[in-house]
């Protein structure tokens, strides 16, 4: 039984550490959706960094307006 708690905390902690930033901002900001979605070349929409995202993952919206209809696809925690 301790085995498999060990094991259950190892690939949990695995996941966490392979977690993400995506950031979003605007085009006049730099946002562009064929970016890699990091600090210095950004996603320009929500969707874009979504699709990309894995679990642990977190998005980072830059301020700004953007105009798309988000859908929210499986669990998420937001």
């Amino acid at each position: 039984m301790i085995h498999k708690i060990i094991l259950i905390s190892f690939f949990s902690w695995a996941s966490f550490l392979n977690a993400q930033n995506r950031y979003v901002a605007t085009t006049s900001m730099g946002g562009d959706d064929t970016n890699a979605g990091t600090i210095t070349s950004p996603f320009a929409t929500v969707n874009k960094a979504l699709s990309v995202m894995s679990s642990g993952d977190t998005c980072i919206i830059r301020e700004g307006h953007y105009d798309e209809e988000v859908l929210i696809d499986g669990k998420m925690i937001l």
